[in-house]
This record gives C-alpha cells, sequence and structure tokens, in this order.
C-alpha cells in the first residue's frame, strides 16, 4: 500500500508525464519518499469506462481542421511527450479536481535534472526542488533532503513515457486550433492502466505547437482506482526560467 507522500511523488510524475492523478486530494504528510524508484510503479493517470466518458473538449478558437500531418499519430503523440519533458525551460501548471477535492501543482522545469514545484491541495502547501545529484522537500517551514536527486526524478519522467506508451491506444488526429493565437495540432487518445499500475483509464486531448512540436496543452478526464478526477495542464516554455537551491 502507498504512503501519501509517494502518490505525492507519483501525482508529480504523472503531471509531468501529462497524465492526471486522482483519488484523494489530501496532501502528503511532512516526509520524504523512502525510495527513488517508488514513483514510476505506482498509480499513474487517468480515464472512465470506454462507453461513459469522452475525450475533454475545448471549443476552437480560430483555425478549422487542418490535414493530419504525416506519419503515425501515436508516434508523433509521444514524440511531442519526449520534446516537452527535454524541450527547454518552461513552467507548468497543473489543475487535477475529483469528487475529493482540487490539487492544483504549479512548477518549473530546467533539463535535464532541475525542477521546482508546488503542490496545493485542501488549503495546504507541499513545495519541492530537485537539482543534479539533490532534492529537498518543505517540512513545515524548513527544508530536508529528499532522497530523490533532479537527475533521478527527471529520469523517471523521461522513462515513464516509454512505459506508458503501449497502454495508449485509439490515438487520433482531430485537427489544428489556435491556442493563445498559435496554431496547434490536436491529438485524442486513451489510456489503460492494469491494477499493477494503480487501476488508471483516461481519455485524453493534447495540444501540441505546430511549429515546435512541443506540447503546449493537455486535459484528460477520468478514473484513478475507483476515483473520477479531471486535469488540466498548461505549459509555457520560458528560457529565462532559473532554478535555484532552497539551501543557502
Amino acid at each position: 500500500m502507498f504512503t501519501k507522500t509517494k502518490i505525492t511523488l507519483v501525482c508529480l510524475v504523472l503531471s509531468l508525464s501529462l497524465v492526471g492523478c486522482g483519488g484523494d486530494a489530501t496532501p502528503a504528510p511532512a516526509a520524504a519518499p523512502t525510495a527513488a524508484t517508488t514513483a514510476p510503479t505506482a498509480a499513474p493517470q487517468v480515464t472512465v469506462a470506454p462507453t461513459s466518458v469522452p475525450a475533454p473538449t475545448v471549443a476552437p478558437t480560430t483555425a478549422p481542421a487542418a490535414a493530419a500531418p504525416s506519419g503515425d499519430a501515436k508516434e508523433a503523440l509521444l514524440t511531442a511527450m519526449r520534446k516537452q519533458i527535454t524541450g527547454g525551460p518552461y513552467r507548468l501548471k497543473t489543475t487535477i479536481t475529483s469528487d475529493k477535492g482540487t490539487i492544483e501543482m504549479n512548477g518549473e522545469v530546467n533539463p535535464p535534472d532541475q525542477m521546482q514545484m508546488q503542490m496545493i491541495s485542501a488549503g495546504n502547501t507541499t513545495e519541492m526542488v530537485f537539482m543534479g545529484d539533490k532534492g529537498w522537500m518543505k517540512v513545515g517551514d524548513k527544508w530536508q533532503a529528499s532522497p530523490i536527486s533532479g537527475g533521478e526524478m527527471m529520469k523517471q519522467i523521461m522513462q515513464s513515457v516509454d512505459e506508458f506508451a503501449p497502454h495508449i491506444s485509439n490515438v487520433q488526429y482531430v485537427g489544428e486550433e489556435s491556442l493563445d493565437g498559435k496554431p496547434a495540432h490536436v491529438y485524442t487518445y486513451r489510456m489503460e492502466l492494469g491494477a499493477d499500475m494503480g487501476n488508471v483509464k483516461s481519455d485524453a486531448k493534447v495540444w501540441i505547437d505546430s511549429a515546435s512540436g512541443r506540447v503546449i496543452k493537455s486535459a484528460s478526464t477520468g478514473d484513478v482506482g475507483g476515483a473520477k478526477s479531471t486535469t488540466v495542464q498548461t505549459i509555457e516554455y520560458d528560457a529565462n526560467i532559473k532554478i535555484e537551491s532552497p539551501i543557502k
């Protein structure tokens, strides 16, 4: 059985991998995880019964549907996910809403091994910073070392795309939309993970910047171990992002 601290890091890995985390929105207790390898094998991503929950929709703003880009739709989606994870400094805003409450996750990532994340749930805030071979979690008003380093966390996030790939199906290119004034290719897909990976089912929609080929938004609706949730994430790429150690 996973502790809430492990669930916190699972949600972190999943949110950075374009996957939502449902279930209890209560934040993790103030303690570091016990093993650097627990997150990827825990309970990741989201959806409902294949016949009940449609992929989340967002009204198109301007651009009409475009011809599908050449090549396999699933491979194009996975390539964009990998580009998002490694594609330069970026900031994330993730909102996970379930029947237990809402989790807000905000962060900045500077590949290959730096990130800072803040999770807000039930009025409580959990903060984490990962840099190189070090990692920290804020406990109360104090920072304490985490056994998961920045390099290990980013490795887990990058590996998660390949781990989830066999469980992604029904990938479809649905056209082009304008997002924040920029053309974006839009894909939908389904993900289903078995009991060994958290009983996760999700229908998702992903917006990929037409110019850079990087993901700029994702939305999913689904079910994690029986808990329904909706996840929306936006990604902004910014070369000026700097991440500093919380320990001076």
